[in-house]
């Protein structure tokens, strides 16, 4: 029988200001260890010279232990590669400021001690100054001049002397090697304070397209002459409201360098290596939106400080009622278990069973030959995250048919959506040559067929009439309006409301999570109303995004807990199509109307 996995168990040493040590211990369990910046890390370190995870720890089958970098690491000073790890002495990896030695646990056997402490610092005062050197004064100037002619004379004469090539030579000679690799000296290179990222990569050899003013910061303007569609996080006065204040000497040291609060460059920074620009991190994001409501007190937000344990449950749109014709939208949290109510009457546990009536009829039907779908009437969008609206005539047309015969055997489709227009073709067609099939095991005759009844009305009155009344096509899906007053042919249809996204400041991939099940967050196949709201509640996402558990049984799956894997940073610039817009612009109404009926 192989021996139990062993166990990993943390020792954590921090120094007291007063002298002395303090030694904090806990088990870490079998494992795997997630070590790095992230708070839903095993190991956390408060460096950021540390990767948000930046490298995991197993226990290996021979009593070593197996490394999993996903940054660069030093074991015992040289660079480290993925692999076991022998433990015949404690090794030590350097995480930025802190040192975590890997070593066999002697007080239990089997175990693994992982031990954390910070670099000391030596913070001690010499016991005199140093006598003055002879010749100090000669050496500064010396030395000066040197960084002068180094740094200064020599840039601009190589700057002047060897003009570059234009932009678009310049960016493909850079392409295979972004980081200022170029043939012959490059006195300006001592310049630069960094490789630029992948994104800006191509302008390595044109910095007056960003640098506009010689030693003046980058401006926002600049930046919105190539980002047109970047719009602004919030309105810039409400922005500038929540910042937290930065200390004196740093607020002091931006004024100097020309960077106000709120500008670009304070979430995108350059420079910094071949890294992405966009999605700051998750501890950015909280650092307002942790206590939102009490910078701003009449936001509609609700505070967010963390995705695991400090998240509001989701709030999607739905529709309450209708004033007329007008949906009235209201957004409500997911635990009070809303309802949608968009004015539709339709099942989808009869639509999606594979057993019923419904299932029997698509089996026949060319257009699916078998028991019905999601798919069969949710059709993603070609070029956004969701799906298209669905549409009668496309997704419901195959099996509720508006198509109709008049006597001589020429079909005729009926207009959906407009009662007036239907009676009016019912009535000039002769009786229909052929029965309308049976829909979920009620028989029923096509639009306009059913004999004249005595005292009733003429058949003809009848045949027109005969959609908008029980068993008729129209009753399948929609509550029928009859207005006496105006007729007895004067039918209107109850108004509906689909909304096309239920939550406005929030994105979610559907095309990245195909390889879920539908079912796996919409139970859809037990829903027997159409007001039922098969959204997934925050603990359904939770299973999988910013579960380390969960991380560690699939690495090869990103499902990440940070802000912006949901949310976007400019709204505007990556928001949903008009449709989307124009909802938030009835919901704000709408949320409004409904409050004031509440009250």
């Amino acid at each position: 029988m192989p021996p139990p996995p062993a166990r990993f168990r943390l020792r954590q040493v921090s120094q007291r200001l007063a002298g002395g040590e303090i030694v904090r211990e806990r088990d870490l369990g079998p494992g795997p260890v997630t070590i790095g910046r992230a708070t839903d890390c095993d190991i956390e370190i408060p460096d950021l010279a540390v990767a948000l995870r930046h490298l995991m720890l197993a226990a290996g089958a021979g009593g070593e232990v197996v490394l999993s970098p996903e940054a660069p690491v030093l074991v015992d000073g040289h660079p480290a590669s993925p692999g076991p790890l022998p433990l015949a002495e404690p090794r030590t990896i350097a995480l930025g400021s802190y040192r975590l030695t890997i070593a066999r646990d002697a007080a239990e056997a089997g175990a693994i001690l992982l031990t954390l402490e910070q670099a000391p610092v030596d913070r001690a005062l010499p016991d005199r100054l140093t006598p003055p050197v002879a010749g100090r004064r000669t050496a500064a100037w010396v030395l000066g001049l040197v960084v002068l002619l180094a740094f200064l004379a020599w840039p601009i004469a190589g700057f002047l002397a060897r003009p570059l090539p234009p932009t678009a030579a310049t960016a493909r000679a850079l392409a295979a090697e972004p980081h200022f690799a170029r043939a012959g000296p490059r006195s300006d290179r001592a310049w630069l304070s960094g490789p630029m990222s992948s994104a800006h990569a191509r302008l390595v050899a044109d910095c007056k397209a960003c640098h506009q003013a010689p030693f003046e910061s980058v401006t926002d303007s600049t930046c919105r002459s190539c980002h047109e569609d970047a719009h602004d996080h919030a309105r810039p006065d409400r922005l500038l409201a929540v910042l937290a204040e930065p200390p004196g000497p740093v607020a002091a040291a931006r004024a100097m360098a020309g960077l106000p609060p709120g500008r670009c460059t304070v979430c995108h920074t350059e420079h910094e290596g071949p890294k992405l620009l966009s999605n700051p991190e998750t501890s950015g994001c909280a650092g307002c939106h942790r206590d939102l409501s009490h910078r701003l007190s009449d936001t509609p937000l609700r505070d967010a400080g963390d995705w695991r344990e400090d998240h509001p449950e989701f709030r999607p749109f739905v529709v309450a009622g209708f004033e007329g014709p007008r949906p009235l939208l209201r957004q409500v949290p997911l635990d009070r278990r809303p309802e949608d109510r968009n004015g539709l009457r339709f099942s989808h546990a009869q639509h999606l069973s594979a057993a019923n009536a419904v299932a029997r009829m698509a089996q026949r039907l060319q257009a699916y030959g078998r028991p019905l779908g999601c798919a069969d009437c949710h059709r993603p969008e070609k070029t956004g995250p969701g799906f298209l609206p669905v549409a009668m005539e496309r997704d419901c047309g195959a099996c509720h048919s508006l198509a109709v015969a008049d006597a001589s055997g020429r079909i005729v489709e009926l207009p959906h959506g407009k009662p007036a227009e239907v009676v009016a073709t019912l009535a000039g067609l002769g009786p229909p040559v052929a029965p309308r099939p049976t829909v979920a095991g009620a028989a029923r005759a096509l639009p306009g067929a059913g004999p004249a009844s005595p005292g009733l009305a003429p058949a003809a009155d009848l045949r027109a009439a005969a959609p908008f009344l029980p068993g008729g096509v129209c009753r399948d899906c929609h509550e029928v309006q009859r207005d006496s007053a105006q007729g007895r042919l004067t039918f209107a249809i109850a108004p509906v409301h689909l909304i096309g996204r239920f939550y406005q400041r929030s994105q979610f991939p559907h095309g990245q999570h195909k390889t879920v099940r539908c079912a796996t967050c919409h139970a859809a196949g037990t829903s027997e109303q159409a007001e039922d709201l098969l959204l997934p509640a925050i603990a359904t996402c939770r299973q999988c995004h910013g579960n380390a558990d969960w991380a560690a049984r699939h690495p090869e799956t990103k499902a990440s807990g940070a802000c912006a894997t949901c949310h976007w940073f400019h709204p505007d610039a990556r928001a949903p199509g008009p449709d989307a817009r124009g909802i938030v612009r009835t919901a704000r109404g709408a949320v409004a109307d409904a409050g004031r009926r509440a009250g």
